[in-house]
């Protein structure tokens, strides 16, 4: 058991800057990913996560939970019906009084929204799939897991292309 407070990432890919940053500042770090990245295997990685797992976050990992966590970009690729269980399994891994983040990205990852309007673009699950879950949906999801403490809407030429949901709390009264 980390003797430091703990920070656990769920889902972030090859990109490890919040890993860093709470490395640096003694915490103890996590990555939890669906599948494993090349720069894993490098020796910056290695110096600043303290333990990779591989896996969906309602996999049952031997780790401690989070004080501090973060959820980036992850959500909008996930399936519709596994977001619940996804969600549950993060909740699982993380402390009560603990503060998270999540961000959805809810563009095609190419400037546009192409996801809602043609049926089979990023389709293709697990290697390239966006879910059609729009902004009014997320608030929804978000708010049966989570007290949510800022809900920010990032907007471009009048869409949202973003959703920060930024201080998430567990209590006792959520389910």
């Amino acid at each position: 058991m980390p003797r430091n407070k703990v920070f656990i990432d769920f889902g972030s890919g090859d990109n490890f800057g919040r890993l860093k940053y709470h490395r640096f500042n003694g915490f103890y770090t996590i990555a939890i990913n669906q599948e494993e990245y090349e720069k894993m295997d490098s020796e910056d990685w290695k110096l600043i996560v303290d333990e990779t797992h591989i896996g969906k976050f309602s996999d049952e990992f031997d780790i401690p939970k989070a004080d501090v966590w973060q959820c980036t970009s992850v959500l909008e690729h996930m399936l519709e019906d596994e977001i619940d269980k996804e969600l549950e399994g993060l909740k699982r891994k993380i402390k009560k009084t603990s503060s998270g983040f999540i961000h959805i990205d809810l563009t095609d990852h190419q400037g546009g929204f192409r996801h809602y309007v043609e049926e089979d673009y990023a389709k293709n699950y697990p290697q390239w799939y966006l879910n059609r879950i729009k902004q009014d949906e997320w608030n929804r999801i978000i708010d049966k897991h989570f007290y949510v403490t800022i809900n920010k809407d990032y907007l471009d030429k009048g869409e949202v292309n973003w959703k920060e949901f930024v201080g998430c709390y567990i209590w006792d009264t959520k389910k």
